[in-house]
Order: structure tokens, then sequence, then C-alpha cells
């Protein structure tokens, strides 16, 4: 009995049984289905499987030792990943589901794991979806999860996004392996589990998990082309002065309302850097102002032609390198040296700030390489050797892949 559809994922690239594949197994009928398939129809693979504890319960160390004990049958290579720093208290699940996806990036990347499969199925994408119907989400919300999302350097992948857990369970029960039911899946206190209750009442009216997943995928179909005609409005509309963003806004006008606000919304996040856009009615004030305004760490102004965003020097913060802010990329970062906004001290040590032809404020918040007190490089005034400093353009699909 084969529940994997890895044939789609493999024929669309997103991996390959050549390459070496992590796999995110927690003991749970779902991600232990999952690694006996993938070691069933790719025998000759290189696999690693992980386990995350979020120290959290005791009972998490035994259920990683189960892991780790089918692992060996398996021959493959298992290793535990334990949470120091997480603790009970508000959003919980949010805040370890935040923190299990950053122990994931940092194991693959040092195994040098280009991808690890997850163990999510057709009920997970219906229960997420209720989950923000409920919260009033919008379409990029509402939309399924795809089949691959990338986090840094890591492709994390889902073949069983077409099963359901109840033949995950089946299978499972057919071979005599048996499963671990993680006790908060039942811990009423969570919005995730009073679904996972209540779906079995929607199917009397139709909305089976098939359905809303169903649902799910069309709304993430919508979702992509949406993106598409943002990516292309960021392409027409949007240029660079220094680390400044400008946007044409007769370009922009001329764009669908909902397009451009993802557009400025999206350009918000990645030049605040930060995880979320600003407020809608924020949003729309800095926009329409006509006077500088301040917003998620960003100064907002410019003329009738033109908006200018420009990152406030105060909101950075000091990287040693090789990436700054979210946004910029060294590649000559020498030892004892760091990176930081230019700044005051920066700007009275460049020669003549004035021929550069940037606007002070501007000045102040681009990147520059710093050892000690003494200013190294500044890219954009034209100061010091060149740094190979490149830009990382907004990420405009977040969290979906095709």
């Amino acid at each position: 009995m084969s529940l994997l559809t890895w044939q789609p994922i493999v024929d669309a690239g997103h991996w390959s049984p050549d390459r070496p594949l992590g796999l995110a197994v927690s003991g749970g009928s779902d991600s232990l289905a999952l690694l006996h398939q993938t070691k069933i129809q790719f025998p000759h693979a290189t696999l690693y499987c992980v386990t995350v504890d979020h120290g959290l319960r005791p009972e998490a160390q035994a259920e990683a030792a189960l892991v780790a004990d089918h692992c060996s049958q398996l021959a493959i290579p298992h290793h535990t990943v334990t949470l120091e720093h997480l603790h009970n208290g508000s959003n919980l699940l949010a805040r370890a589901r935040a923190a299990r996806y950053d122990a994931l990036v940092q194991w693959a990347q040092d195994l040098n794991l280009g991808h690890v499969a997850l163990g999510h199925t057709k009920d997970d994408v219906a229960e997420t979806f209720l989950m923000r119907l409920s919260r009033g989400s919008g379409l990029a919300g509402l939309a399924s999860m795809p089949v691959r999302t990338r986090r840094g350097t890591v492709d994390f992948i889902r073949p069983l996004l077409a099963v359901s857990r109840a033949d995950l369970q089946t299978y499972l029960s057919d071979k005599g392996i048996d499963w671990i039911d993680d006790p908060t899946n039942s811990d009423p206190t969570f919005l995730r589990t009073k679904i996972r209750n209540i779906l079995p009442q929607l199917e009397d009216i139709g909305l089976t998990a098939d359905r809303i997943a169903e649902a799910s995928r069309h709304l993430r179909d919508a979702h992509i082309a949406v993106v598409e005609q943002v990516t292309a409005l960021y392409h027409n509309a949007v240029r660079f002065d220094g680390p400044d963003v400008l946007v044409d806004r007769l370009k922009f006008e001329q764009a669908p309302k909902d397009v451009r606000m993802r557009m400025m919304a999206g350009l918000a996040k990645w030049m605040g850097n930060s995880d979320y856009p600003p407020r809608y009615a924020s949003l729309i004030k800095a926009l329409t102002a006509r006077k500088p305004q301040t917003l998620h760490g960003i100064i907002w102004s410019g003329t009738d032609q033109t908006l200018r965003m420009t990152r406030e020097p105060q909101g950075t913060v000091p990287s040693d390198g090789p990436d700054w802010d979210g946004r910029w990329a060294f590649a000559q970062v020498q030892p004892g040296q760091h990176l930081r906004a230019l700044g005051e001290d920066g700007v009275r040590q460049l020669p003549d700030w004035r021929a550069v032809g940037l606007p002070r404020v501007t000045l102040l918040s681009a990147p520059s390489v710093w050892k000690h007190d003494t200013l190294i490089a500044a890219p954009h005034a034209g100061f010091g050797p060149d740094s190979a400093m490149t830009c990382k353009p907004p990420d405009w699909m977040g969290r979906f892949s095709r």
C-alpha cells in the first residue's frame, strides 16, 4: 500500500532520490507513516531523521527514543533536538511552531541537507483553514499549505497532503506499528483541538476534510495569481535610490487596489525587517499623507509623483555579517568587522556627504562596514573598498512555493 505522493514532488523537481533527505518525525501516526513509507519507496536514498523535543513534557524524551528505535530498525540515522527556551504561556502553539522550524533549519544546515520532509496531511490543511477562517484571515491565510516551502536554505516538502490521517493510521495498524498520541492534540484549550473535534459534525452538511482542502487549494491558486500581479507591479513601479525605495505613484495608482496594498504591505515588511505588515488603516494613512510619516520602522515621504521609503536608523540591529537588516548581504566582511547603519558618526567620517546626492536621513540608515569605531565602507556613499554588497529583494510568495 503506497500512501505518499512522492512522484509529483520528484517530477516537479522539488526533490530527487539522489539527494539526501531529512525526515521530521515526532512519533505520531502521520510522521511515523512518512518515515516507514519513505524508506520503502526509496530504499537506497540517503535519509536522516530528526525529532524535536520542545522541552515542555517529560514524556517527550521517551517519544524521541521510540522514534530512534524505529530508525535503528530501518538503518536511518536519528537525532533529537531539544528546545531550551520555550515555556508555557500565551500563544504556546505558535511559539513552539516557530521555534521548531528554526531548529529544523539549523539541523538541516548542520548536516548540509537541502530538503526536509514533513508529515502534514489533508486533515492538517482542513484544520488550518478553519482556524484561520475563525480569525478572519484573508486570501493568503486561507490558501492551502504548499507541497514545498523554503525557509532559509532548506526546502520543506509535504508528500502527505493528499492523504487522510485515518488512512495513515490504518496503514500503521495493518503493519503492527504503534504510534504516539500527543496529549496536546486532545487538550480542549487549544483551538486546533476544538476544530478537530467539530470536523465530524461538519461532514453532515458536506464540509468534509476533502472539500475544505479542495477549497483551500483553489484559494492558493488565486493567491499565487495575485502575487504574480504584485510582482509585476513591483518591477514596473519600484526603483531604488541608494538604500531607499521609490514608488512611482502614477504607475502605482494604475494597478488594482488589492494588488497595490499587497505590494506596499510586502515592502513594509521587508524594509522594516518585520514578520508582519502594518495595519491596513495605518498603511493607507502613510500612503496618502503629503508630510513625512513614520510607520513600521520606515519614514514615508516624497512628492505627488514619487513615494519614498527610508529605513529608520534606530530600528536596525548591528550584525557580525554577512547579512544585515533582512535586506543586505555582504560577501567581504573581515574578522573583527561588523555591519550597522551608517548613523551620524558615520556621516561625519564621509569626506563630503552632500556630494553623494542622497538625503541625509537616507545616509543615516544606509548599511555600512565598521571596525570598532572606524568606518571601513559605506557602499551607497561610495566610501571605502568594494565590499560586494547585494540587495536581497522582497519574497512576494512568503510561505508559498510552487
